[in-house]
């Protein structure tokens, strides 16, 4: 088709809400958002033969990529250290997707991060990858 306007991976950003605002996660080279509905199936003697499927338990999970910073120099954005001491404090996190596109709403939800990993390779840089089990629906209302 013709006419189209993609959308760039870099207007998708990912922001936790620290306290009073929405913080992006720092120097992201990545962020996913994946959800998944599992399917009950039946076989019943009212239809012999063929299976009945109907809708589960709904999940999703937020998993993401980025470049390590040092925050304690770069005090103004938040990135693997925060994520870190929410991960260790066992912190329920709000978050936002969003597109920033004009008449595109945001996405929120909450949920915990259930794995953290950084890696440094040498001669690299270093970097870092989590994921977020959500708890709870996807809204396109703010809960703050």
């Amino acid at each position: 088709m013709a006419g189209e306007t993609f959308i760039t991976g870099d207007a998708v950003l990912f922001s936790i809400y620290d306290s009073s605002a929405y913080e992006p996660i720092a120097c992201l080279t990545s962020n996913e958002l994946s959800e998944s509905l599992e399917v009950n199936e039946v076989n019943t003697k009212c239809d012999p033969g063929n299976t009945v499927k109907s809708p589960g338990a709904y999940s999703y999970e937020i998993s993401g990529d980025g470049i390590y910073i040092d925050e304690s120099v770069d005090t103004a954005r938040q990135s693997h250290a925060k994520l870190k001491a929410l991960v260790r404090a066992k912190t329920l996190i709000t978050w936002r997707m969003s597109t920033g596109l004009s008449g595109t709403a945001n996405e929120y939800g909450t949920g915990y991060i259930t794995d953290l990993s950084l890696s440094g390779d040498a001669g690299e840089d270093a970097t870092f990858s989590f994921t977020i089990s959500g708890q709870g629906a996807i809204t396109n209302v703010d809960p703050n």
